[in-house]
């Protein structure tokens, strides 16, 4: 009778963090993405448009429509003549038709 021998099992090393890089996506932007995917709900900071603006190309991006008319509809409600200009630029770039129109406006 042969001994039959039994593989050794592998131990499991814990395996370290991995970085998944997101082209165009700051780190910021891809926080409050996720943030709005579960909770549905998003802060935005009046004080703090340009941040608005790379989440908005984030959104769109990443395909999350209800987020996105959320921060459109956001930027229109609190549009000032100061940051008209980077808004319409944003939004041409965006192709974000409702955004540019309101912008120019101001």
């Amino acid at each position: 009778m042969r001994a039959q021998q039994q593989p050794q099992q592998q131990q499991q090393q814990p395996s370290s963090p991995k970085t998944i890089l997101v082209p165009d996506i700051t780190q910021s932007a891809l926080q409050a993405a996720v943030e709005f995917a579960y909770t549905g709900s998003i802060v935005l900071d009046p004080n703090r448009k340009s941040e608005v603006l790379s989440l908005l190309g984030a959104v769109q991006k990443l395909g999350m429509t209800g987020a996105q008319e959320t921060v459109v509809r956001w930027l229109m409600e609190t549009m000032e003549p100061a940051y008209a200009l980077r808004v319409q630029s944003a939004a041409k770039t965006l192709h974000l038709a409702s955004l540019v129109e309101e912008a120019t406006v101001y």
